[in-house]
């Protein structure tokens, strides 16, 4: 049977975005952290703590420069899309840019005034000049995500974390304090839209176009919404806890939530960006649109099925031993949060193929009832401490699995058995695993961790083979990988 040429390159540029955004960001972020970690040498927790405040407001602010643009130009079919839809979406962010940086800059002393912290106010007003810098950086994106080129997306994330780290630290050692840290985002954010539209290799040739706005907006608001209530649902968890039970649990519960949290960002969430444009360049074709979801929904189980199960298994043991003693109180924490990592991951593209579909009103009816759950959640698990927490936050993204895949089968046209068959094979494979971790028990006695860590390496083993044999997409996947890396190795060694 012949392979369809267009589904083939398709997968393939999915591979590489997919490898492109997981290694760029897993780059900036060594870079982002290795020059944080000089300049807190360098710096004082205060000077941290000041931008942290700004940057968190402007970070929040920035999704209404957006005004989900990007993802309606990535939704346009081709037919639909022109120098026009580019233009138009170009002016429109910059014009809300320039409208938000004169109003954060006349904020910043009366958030200064809400913190009760003076110098946030100064910083505030400086990093102000991003809604500009960054205005533009959604449709660049979105322009080379419709063209499938995640490489310069990813080279552009690298060159700006590595402009922005040099000057951040040599303005430290220079002796600027507070403003090094400042200059590392304004020449961080600088960096990368200079770097797209170097690469673009355009500039807007028509000015905004009212029509044209109206359309981008119908679908942009509802993706603003989206990315609002996802913002207040990823941070709300945290803030309430350092609310309601203070500075220590906070840490507690924040330390745990970043440790199961980082396999998604940048393993699930990259799958998630790329299957999106994916789900869009198949426009109408709901039934390869449906397939795809189906086979990404399989790799994304055994991604996510595991990470759950592991975190939970070794935290007790792992945790401790990476982070010190003094953390301790961390790892029932983290073990809880693990399962809704796990389920994060599983969903992770679930909301996608609504979008690509034209149906963003229902994305944004899920972000609102995930909201409540989660909140829920959080709320109903404060009397308990930072654990409980953990249980609440389990428990409602446990809820979430069929109010986000209900949607799917209904509005993405997913056949049900598409999105049940991988669900049930991963659970009867994570009964296998399950029994090939307690094997440790069997183990005779040895030091803790060694034992554990032999159970984890045991399980992770015997999930590899089940779910080869038994997920069809994951063998695939697996044999493809293969090819690639044997034509790469070949063409090298030549």
């Amino acid at each position: 049977m012949t392979k369809d040429p267009k589904r083939t390159s398709l997968t393939g540029a999915s591979l590489a975005g997919v490898g492109w955004l997981s290694g760029s960001q897993a780059v900036g972020q060594v870079i982002t952290i290795g020059a944080k970690l000089l300049l807190a040498r360098l710096m004082t927790t205060a000077d941290f703590g000041t931008v942290a405040v700004a940057v968190a407001f402007t970070s929040f602010a920035q999704l209404f420069v957006e005004l989900g643009f990007g993802d309606a130009v990535l939704q346009r079919k081709a037919a639909e899309f022109g120098e026009r839809e580019r233009s138009t979406a170009f002016w429109a962010n910059m014009m809300i840019g320039l409208l938000l940086c004169p109003i954060s800059i006349a904020a910043a002393p009366w958030l200064a005034i809400l913190f009760d912290a003076p110098e946030v106010g100064p910083v505030l007003q400086l990093l102000s000049i991003s809604f500009v810098l960054l205005a533009p950086q959604a449709l660049l994106r979105a322009l080379f995500t419709r063209k499938m080129n995640y490489r310069v997306v990813g080279l552009a994330s690298v060159t700006g974390a590595v402009l922005g780290g040099v000057v951040g630290v040599v303005l430290a050692l220079m002796g600027w304090g507070v403003w090094a840290l400042v200059a590392l985002n304004l020449v961080r954010s600088t960096s990368v839209t200079l770097a797209m539209f170097v690469a673009a290799r355009w500039v807007p040739r028509q000015f905004i176009h009212l029509p044209t706005l109206r359309s981008l907006w119908s679908f942009g608001m509802y993706m603003t919404g989206v990315r609002v209530l996802n913002n207040v649902t990823r941070n709300g968890d945290t803030m309430l806890v350092a609310l309601l039970l203070g500075q220590s649990a906070a840490g507690i519960y924040s330390v745990a939530y970043q440790g199961v949290i980082l396999p998604v960002t940048y393993i699930s969430r990259p799958i998630g960006s790329v299957v999106y444009s994916a789900l869009c360049r198949m426009e109408d074709d709901s039934v390869r649109r449906a397939v795809a979801f189906s086979k990404t929904l399989e790799v994304l189980i055994v991604l996510g099925f595991p990470m759950g199960f592991l975190g939970m298994m070794t935290a007790d043991v792992v945790l401790p031993v990476l982070l010190g003693p003094q953390w301790t109180e961390a790892a029932p924490v983290f073990a809880v949060l693990a399962v809704s990592g796990g389920v994060q991951t599983m969903l992770q593209t679930s909301t996608s193929i609504l979008q690509a579909a034209n149906r963003p009103g229902i994305s944004l009816a899920i972000q609102i009832v995930k909201l409540v759950l989660v909140m829920g959640g959080v709320l109903a698990g404060i009397p308990f401490g930072p654990f409980g927490v953990g249980v609440g936050y389990t428990i409602a993204w446990l809820i979430l699995v069929p109010v986000h895949l209900a949607p799917v089968v209904v509005w993405g046209k997913v056949p049900r058995e598409g999105i049940v068959r991988p669900i049930a094979q991963g659970c009867l494979n994570l009964v296998f695993t399950v029994g090939a971790f307690g094997l440790i028990s069997l183990v005779p006695a040895g030091p803790d961790a060694a034992r554990v860590l032999l159970g984890a390496a045991i399980a992770t083993a015997v999930w590899l083979v089940a779910s080869y044999l038994s997920m069809p997409s994951f063998r695939d996947l697996t044999l493809l990988l293969r090819k690639r890396v044997g034509r790469r190795f070949g063409r090298a060694s030549a």
